[in-house]
């Protein structure tokens, strides 16, 4: 192609662009204004940019809320613009005054039309510390971290460096040799600050269930779940309900049909919005015959947390606190439960990275705390393996009992993950435990967020791991 035809692509080109309008250069960039909701300020943040490919995206930010990252959809009339924000039915419409210097406009949120005006900013702000919640110090867990706290700051720096540029990420730790190498907080939180560690939660009624069965309370996993949940007939007469036993639960393999990543506007979903979780869970239809499909699903645990509040004639968190929480010093656990009074199974439970750290440092350890046995090691070992270690849920991840066995820097390893960055990864071989929070509300990045803090954490196998080769030469 000859120079002066190149020459009229890269005119036509620019033709393209500029046709949106002069609107569409001014736009770009970060819009911040206040609205007032029931009396209150509130912070919204447009962010409008171009992605890799070109292509103009917009979100919104409500950092004193802690939702961030809202997708949206932008469209515009010379200086008229409209943000369409679909997942949470609000939208915004305005016009640019001013040469481009403010958005004048309305912000329509639940029924109400609430004018803003947005000015531009260099930086979108971070999720503001207040929405989170904090714990009175606890003195005698504090005791325990004393004994092994050895900070190595110098020698984390860069990766540190790369943490600080996570706007979700809110804390890391790292415990290695016996010692607590790093414990770092972001966003101006601390250690007393708490974080719903969402599907965490899973790995830890793994735990329960292995207290239960040592307890006598369970006699195998192999029972049925219908005989702990009598009064929800869905579970006796369907002759493939029937077949569930609480493996195939701990497997994510009962065969319930179930989309865990469906999407439904707030206040409409069929299980978690209904007033018997249970009895909205009972209802599903079946996709298989029971221990034959994985399938990830927090239905599948939130019946866990019914058998076991069954099985133990105890509620799931004073049986936690009994049996799991007041012995590893971890005190005042926050837990979300249904309107029938069963804790929710799965997720929606607030702990502080220390408290998470003890978890993982229980399951290192082989299940025993300062000599005392918690869950047998019988049952830690099995929990990591699970029975389908062949079967692979992602390119180098088995699903366990409620624990990803996956591959970490070249070092086997296993997790208890949850949405949005909330991790505890252990590497037996370098006898490494890991714990990171995040807020899980950053919503356009999606899977990203996590993959993000996942990298950051083999960034940090690698040092450690290299770290210990120097030190057997």
């Amino acid at each position: 192609m000859g120079y002066f035809s190149n020459r009229i692509l890269i005119f036509l080109a620019f033709m393209l662009f500029s046709g949106y309008g002069h609107a569409n250069t001014l736009v770009e960039g970060i819009w911040q204004g206040v609205i007032v909701d029931n009396g209150v300020e509130q912070r919204l943040v447009f962010t409008i940019k171009r992605n890799k490919h070109y292509q103009q995206i917009a979100y919104l930010d409500a950092p004193d809320d802690g939702w961030m990252r809202i997708p949206a959809s932008i469209s515009y009339d010379v200086n008229n613009i409209h943000i369409d924000l679909p997942s949470i039915n609000a939208s915004l419409k305005g016009k640019l005054v001013y040469g481009g210097k403010f958005i004048e406009a309305e912000f329509a949120w639940q029924g109400d039309l609430i004018p803003i005006r947005l000015k531009p900013v260099v930086e979108a702000p971070r999720a503001a510390a207040s929405i989170y919640n904090s714990k009175l110090p606890n003195t005698v867990l504090a005791e325990d971290f004393n004994n092994i706290v050895v900070s190595h700051p110098a020698k984390f720096k860069a990766v540190m460096n790369k943490a600080k540029q996570l706007p979700q990420l809110n804390s890391i730790l790292i415990y290695s040799g016996g010692e607590l190498v790093v414990e770092e907080y972001f966003n101006q939180l601390d250690q007393n600050t708490t974080a719903n560690i969402k599907s965490v939660n899973k790995s830890l009624l793994s735990i329960l269930v292995g207290i239960a069965i040592d307890k006598k309370f369970i006699a195998n996993i192999d029972e049925k779940i219908a005989q702990y949940l009598p009064t929800h007939k869905e579970f006796r007469e369907d002759k493939l309900k029937n077949q569930i036993t609480i493996r195939d639960l701990l497997n994510m393999r009962a065969g319930l049909e179930f989309n865990e990543m469906a999407d439904y506007r707030f206040g409409s979903h069929p299980i978690w919005d209904s007033i018997d979780w249970v009895r909205a869970i009972s209802e599903l239809q079946m996709r298989g015959k029971p221990g034959e499909q994985y399938n990830y699903g927090t239905v599948q645990t939130h019946l866990l947390s019914a058998v076991l509040t069954k099985a133990t004639s105890m509620d799931t968190l004073t049986f936690a606190n009994l049996y799991l929480f007041h012995p590893l010093n971890i005190r005042g656990v926050v837990w979300y439960k249904s309107q029938k009074g069963i804790y929710m199974g799965g997720s929606d439970m607030f702990l502080t990275p220390r408290e998470m750290m003890q978890i993982g440092l229980l399951y290192l350890n082989k299940g025993k705390y300062r000599q005392q046995q918690i869950v047998s090691q019988q049952w830690i070992e099995r929990s990591i393996i699970g029975d389908f270690p062949e079967d692979k849920i992602s390119e180098n991840e088995h699903y366990g009992y409620l624990w990803q066995g996956f591959e970490v820097a070249g070092y086997g390893a296993y997790r208890a993950a949850g949405y949005g960055g909330q991790y505890i990864v252990n590497i037996p071989e370098l006898d490494t435990s890991i714990v990171t929070t995040a807020n899980p509300n950053y919503l356009s990045e999606g899977a990203r967020n996590s993959d993000e803090v996942m990298q950051l954490v083999s960034s940090l196998v690698n040092q450690i791991a290299n770290d210990n080769s120097v030190k057997q030469l």
